[in-house]
């Protein structure tokens, strides 16, 4: 038997293991990607067998019933296909594997994916918008929190800037700042016991009190009235 003969034989070994093996492909949809990539590996092996001058590609559409894109498709996961399990992991490691990937279309979405993780260094994308909501809810139900707490401070704060202005005649709060900024270090640490007390009796971080005052120093330096007042039914913050 001449070499044309063995490789006339050898394609037509290769066609009819194609065909049954399209035929499990529309029946096994368990094994398909394994399916895929043997349909892909024939494929591969009949381009290998025919000559240049050879019509492969009528050949390849007339014996698996597919377009060429079909095949070439294939036998493109065929080539890459430790490229694809090396995907498979990334994705299963991050718990965003699903049957989507189970399939010629979602296998090359795969492989895009992890190509571009590779590429830019960048966090799982292969996430379920299930899941990307949920994480936008879970950080935005924590930002909620985070301005509510925030609301509450400036919400004691405003207070207790209103309430200074019925105070500062007495010239305790002026008193305490001019100390911490200016006076002796032995009034300077009595200054900032003081602070401190009177921040704690009304909920006030000491940093955020020290500059309520110096504020409403600075307006009334100025002869203006700037600092919001209390309203009357609200209790004056203690000093």
């Amino acid at each position: 038997m001449s070499e044309q003969s063995n490789n006339d034989a050898a394609i037509e070994e290769i066609g009819t293991r194609l065909k049954h093996r399209i035929t499990d492909y529309n029946t096994h949809s368990e094994e398909r990607m394994k399916i895929i990539f043997e349909i892909g590996e024939y494929i591969s092996e009949a381009k290998e067998k025919f000559s240049k001058d050879g019509n492969y590609q009528e050949w390849i559409k007339k014996t698996t019933n597919r377009s060429i894109m079909w095949c070439w498709e294939h036998k493109y996961l065929y080539e890459n296909r430790d490229k694809y399990e090396a995907a498979k992991e990334w994705a299963v490691n991050n718990g965003n594997f699903s049957d989507e990937y189970l399939s010629v279309r979602g296998a090359k979405r795969l492989l895009k994916l992890h190509r571009r993780f590779l590429d830019q260094g960048s966090p799982s994308i292969t996430k379920k918008p299930k899941k990307i909501k949920a994480d936008i809810e879970a950080k935005l139900a924590e930002a909620e929190a985070e301005l509510a707490k925030a609301n509450g401070k400036l919400s004691k704060l405003l207070e207790f800037a209103g309430s200074l202005f019925d105070k500062i005649t007495s010239g305790k709060a002026i008193s305490i700042a001019t100390a911490i900024e200016s006076g002796p270090e032995g009034e300077r640490g009595s200054a900032e016991i003081r602070l401190h007390h009177i921040a704690s009796q009304n909920g006030i971080e000491p940093e955020l009190l020290l500059e309520c005052i110096r504020s409403v120093k600075a307006a009334l330096s100025r002869g203006t009235r700037t600092a919001p007042r209390a309203t009357d039914g609200q209790n004056h913050a203690s000093m």
